[in-house]
């Protein structure tokens, strides 16, 4: 299974990933049986609605038109 999770919830999985298996001391069969268990809580989140953040959208329009970027012309 593959899924974005995003910047944040992976740096702050991995921080208490980190904190746990330095205070329990685990093997690293348990650290992935740990981050297994905390991709499993990370994604089994109920509120599947779209987050959008506080920055308003940026809409954009690229074109191109015919000879632009080019020396009409020229000749080498």
């Amino acid at each position: 299974m593959m899924a974005d999770i995003g910047a944040a919830t992976t740096e702050q999985i991995l921080d208490d990933l980190r904190a746990v298996a330095k205070a329990e001391k685990l093997e690293p069969d348990d650290v992935k049986s740990v981050l297994r268990l905390r991709l499993i809580e990370a994604l089994s989140v109920q509120d599947r609605a779209l987050q959008l953040g506080s920055a308003p959208a940026v809409e954009g329009k690229v074109s191109r038109r015919k000879g632009w970027g080019r020396k009409e012309g020229a000749r080498v």
